[in-house]
């Protein structure tokens, strides 16, 4: 077999790497600027290479607008009077650069995978052994950590949740969801056996791990984005082949059900099966509990502001400023568990449509994507743009029930999706102009429809 050489530099490697270890820097107490430093230094050196080339496509185009969007935005906020997002404005920039230089080769985006299946295998089994046996953060991991992560991980635990990593607990559901969804999409597209048992075993850790996290948001959000991805994939393969599929999958999901059964009977899901005994609860009608923990108070403070401030809104970030103006309470609130409304409240009207309209443009475009590489029957490259597409997904339902946008982390994700699928169609592209055979890039699923 003959292979092309394709166009590839490491921006896409160490910004993966830089962000899947970032908990890495908070929990050791090591400066994130380190790996930003590096970060910047690849890129200069890239932009030295190249003379100061930039990919540009509508993809990368609509992410820069929609950073460009968020640091005017940031600016509004520096002028009202709060600094706390400036941080965002480098990082932003930085993404952007990231997402415009980046040409990574079939194989560096293989890299970059391997790389993240091993980190988010490595956590979903901590979080596995920590839930199943405590002793092993206390008696070890909690004397190597920084006081910060030690409280972060105590208030966690002591509210019901699964450990965390660098302070944050959706950290892990994070690096975990795109795994799941990846391998997910490689079985059901995929008619290579090679690994099959591999991906299998991902996929059942990474969802045990998600279940003792006890995060409800992410686990619905991946069910829904696995949910999507199946419905939308699973007519492409011939009728015996989607057979073994929904027979396979049937399995997989008896099984899953074996482990959550086991799981709440041992009384390892924490949170949610206090969620589970509250909308118990509600159904019998004995009790007016809250499903929502308190979520609705906080949308209703939303919307109430919005109405107030309807045209250019208070300020990006600036919502938790707003709260004791309106609610007498004895916390802090961050903010309004639902980017929706709280963009809507904090850049009004014109703000949400901008910002919205640019999000769900890159998601389309991640979604035509799909649609050519399935055209010129380019399947390996489908898998990887399929799980970039049911990971927006993921962070798009997040953003219902959670502050997504408001975290650093989902921007450097959310910047690593959009460059493997840009990725993705440029080596589609490239290897049809080069040659006739698109399987030497050892794509071997030619005869995929036949079978």
């Amino acid at each position: 077999m003959t292979y092309i050489k394709q166009k590839n530099n490491i921006v896409l490697l160490i910004l993966s790497i830089y962000t899947l270890t970032v908990f890495i820097y908070r929990d050791f107490g090591i400066p994130t600027s380190l790996g930003i430093v590096i970060l910047v230094g690849i890129l200069c050196l890239e932009f030295a290479r190249t003379k100061g080339k930039l990919h540009v496509n509508s993809t990368s185009n609509a992410f820069f607008a929609l950073c460009l969007f968020q640091i005017i935005e940031i600016l509004r906020s520096v002028i009202m009077g709060n600094n706390n997002q400036i941080l965002y404005i480098p990082v932003l920039l930085l993404l952007s650069l990231c997402v415009y230089t980046s040409t990574a080769s079939n194989n560096g985006i293989r890299i970059t995978i391997k790389i993240w299946s091993i980190i988010s295998l490595v956590l979903s089994i901590y979080v596995i052994i920590v839930a199943i046996f405590p002793q092993f953060y206390y008696g070890y991991i909690e004397k190597l950590i920084t006081e910060y992560s030690r409280q972060r991980i105590d208030e966690l635990l002591s509210d019901g949740y699964g450990v965390a990593v660098g302070g944050n607990i959706i950290i892990i559901c994070y690096f975990v969801a795109f795994i799941i969804l990846y391998n997910l999409v490689e079985l059901l597209i995929s008619s290579d056996n090679k690994n099959k048992l591999l991906k299998i075993l991902l996929i059942i850790i990474g969802f045990v791990a998600f279940l003792m996290i006890n995060r409800k948001t992410e686990l619905l959000a991946l069910l829904l984005s696995a949910m999507f991805v199946f419905f939308i994939r699973i007519g492409i393969a011939s009728v015996n082949r989607r057979i073994r599929i929904i027979f396979a999958l049937i399995m997989l999901l008896a099984l899953t059900i074996v482990i959550v059964f086991i799981l709440y009977k041992t009384e390892h899901l924490g949170r949610l099966t206090k969620f589970i005994e509250t909308v118990k609860t509600n159904s019998n009608q004995t009790a007016s509990t809250d499903v929502t923990s308190g979520r609705l108070v906080l949308w209703s403070l939303a919307l109430e502001i919005f109405s107030n401030n309807p045209l250019l809104g208070i300020g990006w970030g600036n919502y938790q400023m707003y709260v004791p103006d309106y609610l007498s309470i004895n916390f802090d609130i961050h903010n309004a568990h639902n980017c929706m409304l709280q963009v809507l409240c904090e850049t009004g009207v014109v703000g949400f449509i901008i910002f919205f309209s640019l999000l769900l443009y890159v998601f389309n475009r991640v979604k035509n994507n799909s649609k050519m590489l399935l055209r010129n029957n380019n399947l390996r490259l489908l898998a990887l743009n399929d799980a970039c597409m049911a990971y927006q997904l993921f962070f798009i339902i997040t953003m219902v029930l959670d502050p997504t946008i408001y975290s650093l982390i989902f921007w450097c994700l959310y910047s690593i999706s959009i460059i493997i699928s840009i990725n993705c169609l440029r080596i589609d592209k490239f290897c049809r102009k080069t040659m006739d055979d698109v399987s030497l890039i050892n794509i071997k699923e030619k005869n995929f429809y036949e079978k």
